[in-house]
């Protein structure tokens, strides 16, 4: 296929996982908001921002894990992949054990001592947040396996992947609609298996069709360490602008009125991240391919596609 039709087929492809993905979002925040009821909808969208603000460092080192990775492709028989996503994975490995030592007691204290919520419920937020902070560092761990395969193009796979991950999940919560156990922690396990799935499912493809990139190997160059670090730093501005006006509006928002009020937040906001994501949405297949060209050689093809 022509280059440049690729990357337009993989702009519909992008667009139609977003259709998909975002539809079946929609259906799932009215089932469980009815499931739930409003004060533990409101709950646990609190207890995720707490885990979001502290997984800000994983949003920035998505991209610089595909950039350095498309980089490496682009050179062909030059390049070296394997070593680029080892290395990523050492970084995501410590990223998320950090996430676990330190967001571990944070957010118990946060929970403890801030959390605008009725005292029975504190257990039922300390579950959620618990969870939570596995899921979000297994979800650290695999980003490698999601940036190899947006730097080679394999949006087919990708879409795929959260589609039929998000049709388990919508199965399992209008399965959990039915239960008579307590609700919000059922779906809190819920979504930690979603989690794992999805993961799995990204690691899968990884091992079967670039089983040459994954293999494991250790590289000991500590400069590569540190550029790729020192890489992520920049994005990790925006990534700490972004995350804290959303996820840092939930503390606010919880702690001067509580979680019915963050319920009411919580949809408004799933609205805007559905918009701001077909339009984040609109270049991302481009990327690749400019970051190829770039170290390839071709720079008037690089410009050319930005």
């Amino acid at each position: 296929m022509n280059e440049n039709k690729r990357i337009a087929f993989n702009s519909v492809i992008i667009y139609l996982r977003l259709c998909v993905v975002s539809l079946i979002s929609i259906i799932l925040s009215r089932v469980v908001l009815d499931a739930l009821g409003v004060s533990d909808f409101g709950l646990y969208n609190v207890v995720g921002g707490i885990v979001l603000l502290l997984n800000v460092i994983n949003s920035s080192m998505t991209s610089t894990t595909y950039r350095y990775l498309a980089f490496e492709i682009g050179k062909k028989e030059n390049g070296n992949p394997n070593k680029i996503f080892n290395t990523s994975r050492i970084i995501h490995l410590a990223f998320a054990a950090l996430i676990v030592l330190v967001g571990e007691p944070l957010g118990e204290l946060y929970i403890i001592n801030y959390l605008n919520v009725a005292s029975e419920s504190i257990p039922d937020a300390q579950f959620v947040f618990r969870l939570s902070i596995i899921a979000a560092a297994i979800n650290t761990i695999f980003v490698p396996n999601q940036g190899l395969l947006v730097a080679y193009e394999k949006f087919r796979a990708t879409a795929l992947i959260d589609i039929i991950s998000n049709l388990v999940k919508l199965g399992l919560i209008l399965l959990f609609i039915y239960s008579d156990t307590n609700r919000i922690r059922l779906y809190s396990i819920i979504m930690l298996s979603y989690t794992v799935i999805n993961s799995l499912a990204y690691y899968m493809y990884c091992k079967k069709y670039h089983n040459d990139v994954v293999a494991c190997s250790l590289n000991k160059d500590r400069r590569m360490y540190k550029e790729m670090v020192s890489f992520s730093s920049w994005t990790l501005f925006g990534a700490f602008a972004n995350v804290g006006k959303s996820q840092g509006s939930v503390i606010i928002i919880n702690y001067f009125f509580g979680t019915i009020i963050n319920a009411a937040y919580a949809v408004a906001r799933q609205v805007e991240v559905f918009i701001m994501m077909f339009a984040r949405s609109l270049g991302s297949a481009a990327v690749p391919q400019t970051t190829k060209s770039f170290s390839a050689g071709d720079l008037q093809r690089s410009i050319s596609i930005t």
